[in-house]
């Protein structure tokens, strides 16, 4: 499971090296596989590493219903694993 932590890590780093312009990133905690840290790319990949297990998502379409309501929605893609 350690190297699968690892493998995650560095696909995210190489990432985010790897664009040609500056990288949106956000860090922080969030309540999915339990108690998690959560990492945010460009506002469209998003890791998950908790005490009940991992998740990845990616962000595919954001929009919002309205100008005038503070209300947006998104579509997205991911994957689990629990351990």
């Amino acid at each position: 499971m350690k190297n699968k932590f690892i493998l995650v890590l560095g696909l995210v780093s190489s990432t985010a090296m790897a664009a040609s312009e500056p990288t949106d990133l956000s860090v922080g905690m969030a309540v999915d596989q339990q108690l998690s840290g959560v990492v945010e790319l460009d506002n469209k990949y998003r890791g998950i590493i908790g005490n009940d297990g991992m998740a990845c998502d990616d962000m595919a379409k954001r929009g919002t219903f309205d100008q005038n309501m503070p209300v947006t929605w998104y579509v997205g893609v991911g994957g689990w694993y629990e351990w």
